[in-house]
């Protein structure tokens, strides 16, 4: 799945993706404008989710590098 998200630039940029495609298809699908706010809503909102993840995932991997660091000294 990792290998799907690379290709499509990660993460967010997979659900800017989809949701860009569901709002594209819209008149096909026969969403209405409270629809479509929502769901440019989620999006944002769910790449905001996506990013905080990925800056505590950094900020945890720094701590442990400088300890490991710290004991190799």
């Amino acid at each position: 799945m990792n290998k799907v998200f690379d290709f499509l630039g990660g993460r967010k940029m997979t659900m800017i993706l989809l949701t860009i495609a569901l709002v594209a298809c819209r008149k096909w699908l026969d969403f209405d404008v409270e629809t479509m706010n929502r769901l440019i809503v989620l999006a944002i909102g769910g790449a905001g989710v996506v990013a905080v993840e990925d800056a505590a995932i950094a900020l945890g991997s720094d701590k442990k590098k400088k300890k490991t660091a710290a004991k190799k000294k």
